[in-house]
C-alpha cells in the first residue's frame, strides 16, 4: 500500500467531507496524448490492478502509468492551509478568514502530518472527459438545488438568465454551477451539463470541448485510524 497526496480545491474539500463527492478527474500523466486526443485509443491494461494502460494511435504506442495508485492505496488531502499564532493548523476550506498566523499556504505545500483527510482508491481508469454519465457527475460532488433557493439568485451568476434551467451546487451551496443555454443546446443532462461548467471554471474556457482524456478516480473516506468509514 502507498500514500499520495491529491489537491483538493476548498470547494471540493467541503464536498468531500460533506459526503457528496466520491469521485475525481485528472489529466496529469496524460499531456502527450492530450495533444491530440481523438487519435488515441486505450489497447489494454497490464501490471498489478490495472498500474500500466497502453494507448494506441496508428501504429503508435504509449504507455502510461497510472499516477493516482491502485485500489487499496491511500490518497491524503492537501489543501489550502495556514498555521495560526497558537501553533493549531487551519484550513481555508473551513472560512477561518481572520485567524492570525502564517499566510495562507496553498495545499502543494501541506505536509502529511497536516493533513485531515484521507482516502481509499476504489478504482482509476482513464476514459474521454465527455463520457462521464450523469451519476458520475453527482459523484463529483453535485447535486440539485431546490427550488426556493434557486429564487435567492441573481442574473448573470454562474450563466442565470431568469430561466428554470435546473441549478445545482457543490458542497452545499459553498460551490454553485448551472446548466445554462450553451449547455441545454448541447443536450447534456442536468448534472453532466453542471460538470462542464466547473470543469472550465477549473480548466479554462473550451477545455470542455477538447474532450481530454482523463483519469477516473474513485475513493471512499477513511477515518484518522484509517479505517473506512
Amino acid at each position: 500500500m502507498k500514500e499520495r497526496g491529491i489537491l483538493f480545491s476548498s470547494p471540493m474539500v467541503r464536498a468531500n467531507r460533506a459526503g457528496l463527492k466520491s469521485q475525481t478527474r485528472r489529466t496529469r500523466g496524460l499531456d502527450k496524448i492530450n495533444e491530440a486526443p481523438e487519435e488515441w485509443r486505450v489497447l489494454y491494461s497490464a501490471g498489478i490492478d490495472n498500474a500500466w494502460w497502453t494507448f494506441a494511435r496508428g501504429e503508435a504506442v504509449e504507455k502510461i502509468r497510472n499516477p493516482y495508485g491502485l485500489p487499496g492505496d491511500i490518497l491524503w488531502s492537501r489543501e489550502a492551509w495556514k498555521r495560526g499564532e497558537d501553533g493549531a493548523v487551519y484550513y481555508r476550506a473551513d472560512n477561518h478568514i481572520d485567524v492570525k498566523g502564517w499566510p495562507w499556504k496553498p495545499g502543494i505545500h501541506m505536509f502529511r502530518k497536516d493533513s485531515r483527510d484521507s482516502y481509499e482508491v476504489v478504482s482509476v481508469r482513464p476514459e474521454r472527459l465527455q463520457e462521464i454519465p450523469e451519476e458520475d457527475a453527482i459523484a463529483e460532488g453535485l447535486t440539485a438545488l431546490e427550488g426556493r433557493e434557486r429564487a435567492n439568485w441573481g442574473p448573470g451568476e454562474f450563466g442565470y438568465t431568469g430561466m428554470n434551467l435546473g441549478f445545482y451546487h457543490v458542497a452545499q451551496g459553498h460551490r454553485r454551477v448551472c446548466c445554462c443555454n450553451e449547455g441545454r443546446e448541447l443536450n447534456l443532462l442536468p448534472s453532466i451539463c453542471a460538470y462542464r461548467e466547473l470543469w472550465e471554471s477549473i480548466n479554462g474556457p473550451g477545455s470542455w470541448a477538447k474532450n481530454p482524456w482523463c483519469w477516473r478516480i474513485e475513493y471512499k473516506p477513511l477515518s484518522p485510524e484509517g479505517q473506512e468509514l
